[in-house]
């Protein structure tokens, strides 16, 4: 490892090798009475914030691997520590150091070891344990947030002396931080070198102590006896060390805690994974693909952080490890993109932010895939994260909340679940530079707002769903009026002429001998004198009653139509025969006995003439009946009116009179005996 470790761009000035730790800087006089910065400028500067919180955060969870990526150093600096160690038999010379001790009692399962721990830092990455006990004196407590160094460029040793007033022996040293790479324990007792690990993230799970997700170490620990724990870290991440000494059985019972959480909310990200791309399938949306593509990314960042990817999914440390975070923070940053835009309708109603949006988009899928081909560096990767993430936020925040603005909730929740996220990611930057303390909560703020996040835009999935089906019906609703006005009488409300055509295509298809069809043509006797005397209003109000009075005489299934002025047809279905047809026409020319009571209290008087034809007997097209019970009606005019004829097959078919040759009926044409019309008053 070189002597000098240079300072990560963007770091503050603590970092350069051999700083420590400061605290955040003071803020400048007068800044109380700066002038307010315009909201513009807030939300460039609260993107910014979110983008290079979420860089840091991939930085910490990619880094997890680079000190296996940065090639030999890393291994040279471990080969010459421990090297320089005396065999465990030799005796170390003791330092006469007086810090306080870390007391372990009868009973406790889980002791907090930072109040007792003392640090030293090594700037040049070249001391061993004997030049460390030598400068013991230099040991400093350290200052910060707890369990928190930040990032840091040097190697920094850590001295945690012990008591151990317990007669159990065995303990556990736990480091709850996956990320860090290189964490080196010496185990001392009475000045001599008992035990020593290599532990971080560095290391391969098949040669870890204790093979989980977290620098782990089994001790050893007597009563009675001088114990102290020496630790060497060296992390290109950030230095965060919540160091614990726990019993075995209860550092069980934690991580099948943490593994029964980070499993359920894996299978929550499944769950939705599954259901988006069932629905991208099914609706045929690339919505609902783009969130699966979002949640795909940002659970897989969230697992390799906690180290559960490292731990399931690939235990051998590689470069590609290093690049995969960033890579995917890259790839969410890209399916946002394409989400927010559909689903805000940006081509819409802001289509001067389509195409910044989506070139954003492009660029990040682009450095996202050569990433994982190995074809980027981490530094170019995680730049390329740091700004496009900002960009994309600049866009799509002023876009959600006009959206929100128009009364779609859609832009609020939106915004809600970037608010969730803001926070978490926050609080993650925060943990991971150094300005927030080691706990539960800061630990997993981030996976909270990432869930709140996919949550709330699952609901904006639903929304979304709902807008479509809307217009879909909207689509449909329009669809089927045109529809009617084109197949329905706008005065009666009855199918028109291409009604009965649409009508009658499937009831022929069922149409048999046993069961026929017969279609009755009606022509009304009396209604011009009706609307020659009392006006075409009174005339259209008889045509309605008229168009009452013949469904009710049929079945719901049958078709009642006007397919002329004062012309209708009724189609019934599942006729036995002529007899039965027979009895139906005499019913509708009975109905029609009785006046009809117009408005002003006058009672009017029409009949019918019904010329009818079965199918198939006399026909197997709707033209063909129609042609013949026209035929047939119109003879029955002739003779007389309110008759009901039959227009059978052999008769004429045009509108002739259908007589023989000596002026007398034709035999298939004989009138049905019916009382006479009743004459208008």
């Amino acid at each position: 490892m070189p002597d000098t470790a240079p300072c990560p761009s963007p770091r503050p000035a603590r970092c350069r090798a051999g700083a420590a730790v400061s605290p955040r800087g003071a803020r400048p006089a007068g800044a109380a009475g700066a002038r307010r910065l315009p909201w513009p400028a807030l939300l460039l500067l609260w993107a910014l914030a979110l983008q290079l919180a979420g860089a840091a955060g991939a930085a910490d969870a990619a880094g997890v691997a680079a000190g296996v990526a940065a090639g030999t150093s890393g291994a040279t600096t471990t080969r010459a520590t421990t090297a320089a160690l005396p065999p465990v038999t030799v005796r170390i010379e003791d330092t006469g150091l007086d810090d306080p001790p870390l007391r372990l009692r009868p009973g406790q399962q889980s002791v907090d070891a930072w109040p007792a721990v003392r640090m030293l830092s090594d700037p040049a990455h070249r001391w061993n344990l004997n030049e460390v006990r030598a400068r013991a004196a230099l040991l400093q407590e350290p200052t910060g947030p707890l369990r928190n160094l930040g990032p840091r460029p040097d190697t920094v040793w850590l001295h945690l002396p012990l008591v151990v007033d317990s007669n159990d022996p065995d303990w556990v040293l736990h480091i709850d931080y996956p990320a860090l790479q290189e964490v080196e324990v010496f185990h001392l007792r009475d000045g001599q070198l008992l035990d020593w690990q290599l532990l971080g993230a560095q290391v391969p799970h098949a040669r870890r102590p204790l093979g989980g997700r977290t620098p782990a170490m089994p001790l050893d620990l007597r009563t009675g006896h001088d114990e102290q724990l020496w630790l060497r870290v060296r992390t290109d991440t950030a230095m965060v060390l919540p160091i614990t000494l726990m019993r075995p059985d209860h550092l069980l019972h934690l991580e099948l805690q943490v593994q029964l959480v980070e499993g359920l909310l894996a299978g929550i990200a499944l769950a939705l994974v599954v259901y988006s791309l069932v629905q991208a399938l099914a609706l045929r949306s690339t919505l609902f693909l783009l969130y699966a593509v979002s949640v795909i990314s940002s659970g897989l960042f969230s697992f390799n952080h906690f180290g559960l990817a490292g731990q399931y999914l690939w235990p051998q440390p590689g470069p590609l490890t290093l690049l995969a975070s960033p890579a995917l923070v890259l790839l969410a940053v890209a399916s946002a993109s394409g989400f927010v835009s559909q689903a805000l309708e940006v081509r819409r109603h802001d289509p001067r932010l389509l195409r910044p949006m989506q070139l954003v988009g492009l660029i990040a899928l682009a450095f996202s895939l050569m990433a994982l081909a190995g074809l980027l560096p981490y530094r170019l990767v995680q730049l390329a994260a740091s700004v496009l993430g900002p960009a994309l936020m600049l866009l799509a925040v002023p876009a959600a909340w006009r959206t929100g603005r128009r009364g779609q909730v859609m832009g609020w929740y939106m915004l809600a679940g970037w608010g969730a996220y803001m926070v978490g990611v926050l609080g993650l930057a925060g943990l991971v530079r150094g300005l927030l303390p080691a706990n539960e909560l800061t630990q997993h703020l981030c996976q909270v707002g990432w869930l709140i996040e996919m949550v709330a835009w699952l609901r904006v999935l639903g929304l979304h769903v709902d807008a479509v089906r809307h217009q879909a019906e909207q689509a449909e609703l329009g669809r089927r009026t045109m529809e009617s006005l084109a197949h329905t009488d706008p005065l009666t409300g009855l199918p028109n002429r291409r009604g009965l055509q649409a009508a009658m295509a499937p009831a022929l298809a069922l149409a048999t001998p046993g069961r026929a069809l017969a279609l009755y043509l009606i022509d009304l006797d009396g209604f011009k004198p009706v609307n020659d005397r009392w006006g075409h209003e009174t005339g259209d109000e008889l045509l309605c009653l008229v168009a009452q009075r013949l469904r009710e005489q049929v079945r719901l299934s049958d078709v009642v139509a006007r397919i002329g002025g004062d012309e209708f047809v009724i189609v019934a279905g599942g006729i036995g025969g002529d007899p039965e047809a027979c009895v139906l026409g005499r019913k509708l020319l009975a109905a029609f006995e009785r006046p009809f009571s117009v408005a002003g209290g006058q009672d009017c008087c029409v009949g019918l003439t019904i010329g009818y034809a079965l199918a198939p007997h006399d026909g197997h097209e709707a033209g063909e009946l129609l042609r013949r019970a026209d035929a047939a009606m119109y003879a029955g005019k002739q003779a007389g009116r309110h008759c009901l004829r039959r227009g059978a097959m052999g008769s004429a078919a045009a509108r002739e009179p259908a007589f023989g040759m000596e002026g007398r009926p034709a035999p298939s044409e004989l009138p049905v005996p019916v009382p006479a019309a009743t004459p208008l008053p």
